[in-house]
């Protein structure tokens, strides 16, 4: 993701956070902070969110799906999670996905555990599959998930995606799980 592209992600996460009443920071202003990119207070919770974004304007490569992570190397070699993996005392909550185009956006919005399985799934399931010439794939793939229906790629392969997007579907445009599930309490344990 381009560093314009991050921006307008995580500026376009912040303005929906600020229409439901979250008083948000940017945790990125000064100096990149591990694992999380926004703090959003409400009343007396807190939440964190890692926000990754895609540009979705007609002509990108898979403009209406989400990257959980660039490469799934080191989950698939290591077994690093794709969230929270680095030492930090801030743990994102949340996991925002945005695709962003002039005019449109969606959002994707999981717990982390629920984004971190999904991820797990969508990259073990993929480095599964064989290159086209029958070969063992890279572990340096994106792995992907479609948010609109557009984003679901045709050919062999349609049914695994269908089923990935479907269990994400729930969290698409979803704001309202923010305030469903239980987040910290501010000075609370």
């Amino acid at each position: 993701m381009s560093n314009i592209t991050k921006a307008i992600c995580e500026s376009l996460t912040v303005v929906e956070l600020l229409r439901r009443g979250w008083h948000v920071v940017n945790l990125n202003a000064v100096n990149n902070t591990p694992n999380a990119d926004l703090i959003a207070i409400k009343a007396s919770s807190r939440i964190t969110l890692q926000v990754k974004g895609t540009d979705g304007r007609a002509g990108q490569p898979f403009p209406h799906t989400v990257s959980f992570a660039r490469s799934c190397e080191k989950f698939l070699t290591q077994q690093t999670p794709f969230f929270n993996s680095k030492q930090s005392p801030v743990q994102a909550d949340f996991f925002v996905g945005v695709t962003q185009a002039p005019g449109t956006q969606s959002f994707l919005i999981m717990p982390i555990s629920a984004a971190e399985s999904l991820a797990r799934e969508i990259a073990s399931w993929w480095y599964q599959v064989p290159t086209v010439d029958g070969r063992l794939r890279s572990p340096n793939f994106a792995a992907l998930v479609a948010i609109r229906e557009e984003g679901i790629i045709g050919g062999q392969w349609r049914c695994a995606r269908e089923a990935h997007f479907r269990k994400a579907a729930p969290y698409i445009d979803n704001w309202g799980i923010l305030d469903d599930v239980q987040t910290s309490a501010i000075g609370g344990t």
